[in-house]
């Protein structure tokens, strides 16, 4: 694996996306930041960090037919069982790929196909997580909250390592993970929820996750499924 470690970057996804982009790469790549200055999110939400935080990128080697739906989700599901073997809080997944505890969110997830030089394909795979208390923030409907952790280094080494399985998951495989979900889903069935999508928001009830890991809405008497990453759900 080739390993970037850095006091200070833009942002860890762009910085490998360029390092992609300018080499022929065909093994994984791996850059962290003690801090970054223009990181983004889901919906290009800004993601800034400090030595405070834990925030790096993952680029994963895959074949060009790699493909499956629940890629999100699973990724979730694997940095929680990571976080779990480092504290005892209890932690939930938040659709599509957010880390919650009861207190507020922990991790964010951002995943993007990306090509190198050469024409490989790497799953970009970035990753931004609080292990303190954040400032607070200016967005009521967002809550913050951090890992308790000793050893950031530690941390970073247990996530890459089990992240690196992902591109040999099989589907099957991946479908067994999201059967674990519901029991630490961050929605309960039920719930009175708010579905941001791009300039326009829904009230509903939500009504759980589909086999393929996509949640399922209730919105003016019809169910509706979205699986797009511009979608974001919210608590009323």
């Amino acid at each position: 694996m080739i390993t970037f470690k850095l006091q200070s970057v833009d942002s860890t996804s762009l910085f490998l996306k360029s390092y992609l982009s300018l080499n022929a790469a065909s093994e994984a790549v791996l850059c962290a930041s003690e801090s970054q200055t223009a990181g983004y999110g889901q919906n290009g939400r800004n993601w800034h960090s400090n030595h405070r935080s834990l925030t790096f990128t993952l680029a994963l080697p895959i074949d060009s037919n790699f493909v499956t739906p629940m890629i999100s989700v699973v990724t979730a599901c694997l940095i929680r069982e990571v976080f779990l073997s480092f504290t005892n809080q209890q932690l939930f997944v938040k659709w599509p790929n957010d880390i919650y505890d009861e207190k507020g969110k922990i991790s964010g997830c951002l995943i993007e196909l990306v090509k190198s030089l050469n024409k490989q394909y790497f799953l970009n795979i970035g990753i931004g997580i609080n292990l303190s208390q954040p400032e607070s923030s200016s967005d009521s409907s967002y809550s913050a909250s951090y890992l308790d952790v000793e050893s950031k280094d530690n941390l970073l080494d247990a996530l890459v390592a089990k992240l690196s399985l992902l591109p040999s998951i099989t589907l099957d495989e991946y479908r067994l993970k999201l059967l674990e979900l519901p029991t630490f889903d961050y929605f309960s069935i039920g719930q009175s929820v708010i579905v941001y999508d791009c300039d326009s928001q829904w009230p509903g009830e939500y009504l759980g996750l589909n086999p393929d890991g996509f949640p399922i809405v209730l919105i003016n008497g019809a169910q509706q499924i979205f699986n797009s990453g511009r979608t974001s759900i919210r608590p009323t």
